[in-house]
């Protein structure tokens, strides 16, 4: 039915995103995951998990439970058109460039609702990598969304532009020239209440590589109640001898030991564990030359185990030859 609709809306500006959420568990945990900052905003449309989920706009509309082909074709056309029909209440321009298995998307918004856009609100601009075209046996759709980040936005105040940074790590797909990077800004309407889409663009490729990177530039860990540790660690920022940096965190549970260097120089974060909630969490630390060219990212994540589950680690040596 997807596969069939996309077609259909080919010469329109829709996007469709195929996210696979396997309820099956290994070791507790679900076997496949949607990103977690999608994860959230989907959620937000129901109140209880279903089958054949289709949310448009960020969950502004929502449709569970279409089994029957007619029944499903009626019920996403309906949305679909519906969404066409609505202004734009954002203008977006984006680029994105690649960093080893990382995709780093640098996007200009500018806030043309009525809504001031913040925390308060779970307002973010998020970043979705699509293969267009690949079928994979976690989805069941010619249109993958492989994985997806969030910047978090501050405060953007009606009419107001801002510039936001997000990095997505962990892309691994069957073809790099056939995948897509999607840009979207949206909110919650209400505190229990589902997201409203102010606007979606596809990202161009950057003209200029970045002349920074970070290595390594992605983190993940896995804590409990009853044992919150997480290792020290830290990343490099690498390039032209000379460049200097500054860095800055976009989730107050993620802290960094310096704010400022020069390329060869490291960042040692930190994690608040106390305040953390349940479940996954990202937090991108976001590095930008002084000039204001270049960009990279770090990400963080870290999943919190419900009080009824446990966590155990196996410490595997390392071997070096020469």
């Amino acid at each position: 039915m997807i596969n069939q609709l996309a077609e259909e809306y080919s010469e329109q500006p829709v996007v469709f995103l195929d996210y696979h959420y396997d309820m099956a568990l290994e070791d507790g945990l679900p076997t496949y995951v949607t990103p977690p900052s999608r994860w959230d905003v989907i959620r937000a449309s129901a109140a209880d998990l279903g089958l054949t989920w289709a949310v448009v706009d960020s969950g502004r509309l929502f449709h569970q439970g279409a089994e029957e082909p007619d029944v499903a074709y009626e019920a996403y056309t309906t949305m679909i058109d519906d969404s066409l029909l609505q202004p734009a209440q954002a203008e977006i321009t984006a680029t994105w460039w690649r960093e080893g298995h990382a995709i780093n998307v640098l996007a200009s918004v500018t806030n043309n609702s009525t809504i001031t856009l913040s925390p308060a609100n779970n307002a973010g601009v998020h970043a979705i990598v699509k293969e267009a075209g690949a079928l994979y046996p976690t989805h069941t759709t010619l249109h993958p969304a492989l994985n997806a980040a969030m910047a978090q936005i501050s405060s953007l105040a009606p009419g107001e532009t801002g510039t936001y940074h997000i990095s997505i790590p962990d892309i691994y797909p069957t073809n790099w020239d056939n995948l897509e990077f999607i840009v979207l800004v949206d909110y919650q309407t209400a505190p229990e209440a589902a997201y409203n889409q102010l606007q979606a663009v596809f990202a161009q490729p950057a003209t200029t590589p970045a002349s920074i990177a970070a290595l390594p530039n992605n983190f993940h860990f896995m804590i409990s109640e009853a044992d919150p540790t997480i290792p020290e660690f830290s990343s490099t920022i690498l390039g032209d001898t000379g460049i200097t940096w500054t860095a800055s965190v976009d989730k107050p549970w993620l802290t960094i030991d310096r704010s400022s260097g020069t390329t060869g120089d490291s960042i040692v974060p930190t994690v608040n564990t106390a305040s953390l909630a349940e479940g996954f969490q990202t937090a991108t630390i976001m590095v930008l030359d002084d000039d204001g060219i270049w960009h990279t990212g770090i990400s963080v994540t870290v999943f919190k185990l419900r009080p009824v589950e446990t966590l155990s680690r196996i410490y595997l040596p390392v071997v070096g030859r020469k």
